[in-house]
């Protein structure tokens, strides 16, 4: 999760760019169960460990 504040939401690929970068690293260990998305002024995606 990425939360902006104030002008922050007027760069939301820099959010994007690192929930990327988080989820790539973490790819080893867990999956991605529900895609990136903006709610409000949060990035959120959700994941699960792998098996």
């Amino acid at each position: 999760m990425v939360k902006f504040s104030g002008r922050e939401m007027a760069h939301k690929e820099f959010g994007q760019k690192l929930l990327d970068t988080v989820l790539t690293r973490l790819s080893d260990v867990s999956t991605v169960v529900e895609a990136p998305k903006l709610i409000g002024k949060f990035l959120i995606a959700q994941i699960k460990p792998k098996k």
